[in-house]
């Protein structure tokens, strides 16, 4: 954890770190390629998961404790002693190195495929209820005003499209973007 002039505030060692998340009670949620972990403020581990049999691309902790986990292409939620609750196929993969999906207020996931130049807004039984093209789209956000800020690294840009898929706004960068929030 950094503070905005960059000094170091805590840190806790990972294999193979590819996304964090601080929690509300001060636990620190950490995704690597091998596995799932929670560490208490001291950096103990409170909670352990690995797939079997296969690599995580990203995932995310929500309030009620459930994660949403992506492993090569598969999208699961996991109750928060870590049991399989659903999954699906997403047809297409997330970019390897800070590709992203959020899981909306709505419980829907939103996904940048990469491996097709897709947005995709599922359910979970799979379904694609909402689609745009997006070349290359490495990392996705929605806004509250219901338009979706994407992050293009490999187009070193970041985008934001409406909901019909239109491109409204786009800022090119300096070196290749790897997520990107609205404050």
């Amino acid at each position: 954890e950094r503070d905005f002039k960059g000094n170091i505030l805590k840190q806790f060692p990972a294999a193979m770190p590819i996304a964090c998340q601080r929690l509300p009670n001060g636990s620190t949620f950490i995704v690597t390629r091998q596995q799932l972990r929670i560490v208490d403020r001291d950096g103990k581990d409170a909670f352990t998961w690995a797939p079997q049999a296969s690599t995580i691309t990203t995932a995310e902790r929500l309030r009620n404790g459930q994660i949403a986990v992506v492993t090569l292409g598969r999208c699961l939620l996991l109750d928060p002693q870590g049991r399989e609750l659903k999954s699906f196929q997403m047809g297409g993969s997330l970019y390897a190195l800070g590709g992203n999906i959020e899981v909306l207020a709505n419980g829907r996931i939103l996904a940048p495929l990469y491996s097709s130049n897709t947005l995709a807004e599922f359910d979970w039984t799979g379904n694609k209820l909402w689609t745009a093209n997006v070349n290359r789209p490495t990392a996705v956000t929605r806004l509250a005003n219901g338009n979706t800020l994407v992050t293009c690294s490999f187009g070193s840009r970041v985008v934001e499209i409406d909901k019909q898929g239109q491109e409204i706004w786009s800022y090119a960068t300096d070196g290749r973007p790897y997520h990107a929030r609205r404050r």
